[in-house]
């Protein structure tokens, strides 16, 4: 398997679900979960779900909660082998939200992200990466299935009844399951009581959990004090390097030069934009794919000077990606789907 290179990385290091964010994951979070449901440490009471209620309704109001409560938590993320711990602080705001996600023991590997900005503290590189926020979803929206228009016959909704954690507490289980092998689906525990997922497992065609998502404690807030949402090691010091285009100067980039002629059933192109890597003159072609749930980013870059564009597969945490050469050009396809989805829409990049 080939090492992937810089949009890979790049696209995980910044992902987060969200029209384009939802094709990777923030290279902080990989890891082997394990971990059971403790008991809700908030006095916050949320009314209970109807015993009826279907499973599109229950991610609804699953959905609808996190969007609008303040909470923090710890959770375990397993992907790839690896297992870490994380803790996330989210405070809901007259506008937006305010979120700082951070790896338990390891201090100063943080996002925060706050006011329309999107800050990711490297402690060992002594930088700080700076990008937009601009259709960014919160930590916990974004390991969901969102439904955005998807068409009825690439996933199906399935409700498995109820199980009870070893603290006693009923969750509702809810299947998304992929129709194809173009995607991926999910097994979600929603609390019965809060509406808030306990657990959600992402997995193949063939049943295999590729990422998993416990929490070990979950409580929601009323208040959330500004403390609490600031980095804990001063960064005063650490070299800003803006990943967004909104600092970098206007150059004459070709609108639209590149695009795709096929796609894999029920996917379309959704986006079409620039993206910024750190040391880069010019900015890479970033075009959006998605079918309503799952979603790819590909990316078109010049190469470096002495940098050799490369072909091959690889897998960050439970994104997939692949990268071909076009007419001398990097592209990359990054994204929570299948290798073959990835390789496919890479393979149909071409000049416009």
């Amino acid at each position: 398997m080939e090492p992937v290179g810089t949009a890979e990385m790049s696209a995980v290091a910044a992902g987060r679900r969200g029209t384009d964010g939802r094709a990777a994951r923030s290279a902080l979070l990989l890891g082997l979960l394990f971990g059971v449901w403790l008991p809700w440490s908030g006095a916050i009471a949320l009314t209970p779900m109807p015993a009826e209620e279907s499973p599109a309704a229950l991610l609804e109001r699953m959905s609808t909660v996190l969007a609008t409560r303040s909470y923090d938590g710890e959770f375990l993320r397993w992907a790839d082998g690896h297992i870490e711990r994380l803790r996330v602080i989210h405070r809901r705001e007259k506008e937006g939200f305010t979120e700082r996600l951070y790896v338990v023991g390891v201090p100063g590997r943080e996002i925060i992200q706050q006011g329309g900005e999107v800050r990711r503290y490297l402690p060992e590189e002594q930088r700080v990466l700076i990008e937009s926020a601009a259709g960014k979803m919160g930590t916990l929206l974004g390991y969901l299935p969102v439904f955005d228009a998807a068409p009825q016959p690439l996933y199906e909704l399935v409700a498995e009844g109820r199980e009870t954690s070893t603290t006693g507490r009923l969750a509702r289980v809810v299947v998304v399951r992929a129709t194809d092998r173009y995607r991926l689906g999910y097994r979600l525990w929603i609390d019965e009581a809060t509406a808030m997922p306990t657990r959600t497992d992402l997995v193949n065609a063939e049943g295999q959990v590729i990422e998993q998502v416990v929490f070990t404690n979950l409580r929601l807030r009323t208040h959330v004090d500004d403390q609490e949402l600031r980095p804990a090691l001063a960064a005063r010091s650490y070299t800003r390097v803006d990943v967004g285009p909104a600092r970098r100067p206007a150059i004459d980039v070709p609108e639209g030069s590149w695009g795709l002629a096929h796609l894999p059933p029920g996917f379309r192109l959704a986006r079409r934009g620039f993206k910024w890597f750190p040391g880069a003159s010019v900015p890479a072609t970033h075009l959006v794919v998605t079918d309503g749930v799952a979603t790819v980013s590909v990316f078109v870059e010049e190469p470096s000077p002495g940098r050799v564009p490369r072909t091959g597969s690889g897998r960050l945490g439970a994104a997939a990606a692949f990268s071909t050469v076009v007419e001398g050009r990097q592209v990359t396809a990054v994204g929570e789907v299948p290798p073959r989805t990835v390789e496919a829409i890479a393979r149909q990049v071409v000049p416009r």
